[in-house]
């Protein structure tokens, strides 16, 4: 909406003066976007993120290299790919999350191929599930938690971005299976068996040692609630973030089997601003926002002049590393850590935590060989 400004001979009359305090009067009260500012909020606002220049942009370009055979591919990955090939080996449904990875890439860099791509990598990943909403696969829970935030991420671009409407058929197909994906997950049995009563900790952890699951778990849930506007799902979601933002501990960190991983928390922080940003309201991201703030402060204070990340005492990653699931040792994610610092960056105006986003995933991009 645009005001303007009026002309010294109308500012004469009385009836002129009062239009205008008038719609000056509008012009603060309505929406930003209803006079040309986009909001930073919600899915349009994640989608101007991904359009914004920078370290996302460099971050997109790896969900840009298409198979030249795509069409002709099942759209499985990984682990996946293999089990095609060896129905004795196992399969873990977070792999097709890079779909949404796709997904995202190709719309903001209009590429429509990534975009398809994608889409077919999560169809893939949906001609897996039960009728009951699960997918049946070692680690299903966690794993799930995973490929339903990316797939409702995906969906969510598809309506936010412009041109997505094109993919119309192919939303339609998937919302309905994500939302029974989430429902399961959101399941009072299931829910109570991945994250039991705290008073049961000595006996059953379920999701509750590790501090980004409860990130992870409530954008997984928080962001499909967004999608087909179901209040209990995001409620739930919200049980489980305020569960996230209580167990940090003073200094900033969030514990990964008691303790701290630099590399962990950086994904923890990643589905953190994705929660602030598309689901939480203006209550709830008061909240986080201290927490966010100490969390990053933390995650910097890990990060070395050169770029790359201090890993010594990581509780799962670094020296002594878990094994993922190929049986190789967990290593930093340098991805996560320049998209959570691109992000909140970005939502905070903060240049230098944008450079460094840059900086870090330059410094990771040298490390792969």
């Amino acid at each position: 909406m645009h005001f303007p400004f009026p002309s010294t001979s109308a500012l004469r009359s009385g009836f002129c003066l009062h239009r205008v305090v008038w719609a000056l009067l509008v012009s603060i009260l309505l929406p930003a976007s209803s006079h040309g500012i986009e909001p930073i909020w919600g899915a349009r606002g994640f989608w101007n993120f991904q359009t914004s220049g920078g370290a996302i942009r460099l971050l997109h370009q790896e969900f840009l290299q298409v198979p030249d055979d795509w069409r002709s591919q099942s759209g499985a990955l990984g682990l996946n790919l293999e089990r095609e090939k060896d129905p004795d080996k196992p399969w873990f449904i977070e792999y097709q999350r890079l779909g949404g990875e796709f997904v995202q890439a190709g719309l903001a860099e209009k590429n429509d191929e990534a975009v398809e791509w994608g889409l077919k990598i999560l169809e893939y990943g949906f001609s897996r599930m039960d009728r009951e909403g699960s997918f049946p696969q070692p680690d299903r829970y966690h794993s799930a938690s995973f490929f339903i935030e990316a797939a409702a991420r995906a969906l969510l671009l598809l309506q936010a971005a412009p041109g997505g409407d094109r993919w119309k058929d192919a939303a339609d197909r998937l919302r309905p299976k994500v939302a029974q994906a989430a429902h399961w997950m959101a399941r009072p049995d299931v829910h109570a068996d991945n994250w039991p009563d705290p008073a049961l900790i000595e006996t059953k952890w379920g999701e509750r040692r590790y501090g980004h699951r409860r990130y992870l778990d409530a954008a997984a849930l928080g962001l499909t609630g967004i999608l087909i506007r179901d209040t209990k799902l995001v409620d739930v979601s919200r049980e489980i973030l305020r569960d996230g933002l209580s167990f940090q501990r003073p200094d900033g960190v969030s514990p990964e089997k008691g303790g701290h991983d630099s590399s962990y928390q950086a994904v923890d922080l990643m589905y953190a601003c994705r929660y602030y940003q598309m689901v939480a309201d203006r209550t709830v991201r008061r909240e986080m926002e201290p927490i966010l703030q100490k969390g990053f402060a933390w995650m910097v204070s890990r990060i070395r002049p050169d770029g790359t990340i201090e890993d010594i005492g990581n509780t799962r990653t670094g020296p002594g590393a878990e094994l993922g699931r190929r049986g190789k040792p967990k290593t930093v994610d340098f991805q996560a850590t320049a998209m959570c610092l691109a992000h909140w960056g970005w939502l905070n105006q903060d240049e230098k935590l944008q450079k460094e986003a840059q900086r870090v995933l330059e410094a990771g991009q040298k490390k792969t060989p």
